[in-house]
């Protein structure tokens, strides 16, 4: 009977380690655990917004306790039980993996700032061309009252 509970229970606890059966909420906490201990390649960061990477780069000073001067930043890493936050400067408590994550972090970042931007001014320059193109001006500017 020993024979088989033991590789039973043994089975179970590693299931629990590996988050098997667990809700999505702590699965993406668990992948942002991992985030800060795995070294990240570019790929991992693909099709991840601007405001998206700027939480995943925060998240690895947040997981150290830094206060953030951002009333935004701090209500949203306020939301996990692991935030405490007590430390004006976390700098000297990253990893090396850490620091090179949050450097490729915050370049795929101004990627996809710029990237918006440039959508940005691609729309507005689409409505400006138009309004040129049309025979009449749409209102008129007068001095009357």
């Amino acid at each position: 009977m020993n024979s088989i509970i033991i590789p039973i229970l043994a089975l179970t606890l590693f299931a629990a380690a590996c988050g098997v059966g667990s809700d999505s909420a702590s699965d993406s906490t668990k992948s942002a655990e991992l985030s800060t201990l795995v070294l990240l390649k570019e790929a991992d960061l693909e099709g991840l917004s601007a405001e998206e990477l700027r939480l995943k780069r925060n998240e690895i000073f947040a997981r150290h306790g830094y206060i953030f001067k951002d009333k935004a930043l701090t209500g949203y890493f306020s939301k996990f039980d692991w935030y405490k936050p007590q430390n004006k400067d976390v700098t000297a408590m990253l990893s090396e993996t850490e620091r090179k994550n949050s450097e490729l972090i915050k370049t795929m970042e101004a990627k996809a700032n710029s990237a918006s931007s440039d959508t940005e001014n691609a729309s507005f320059s689409t409505f400006v061309n138009l309004f040129k193109k049309m025979d009449k001006t749409p209102f008129k500017i007068s001095n009357a009252d």
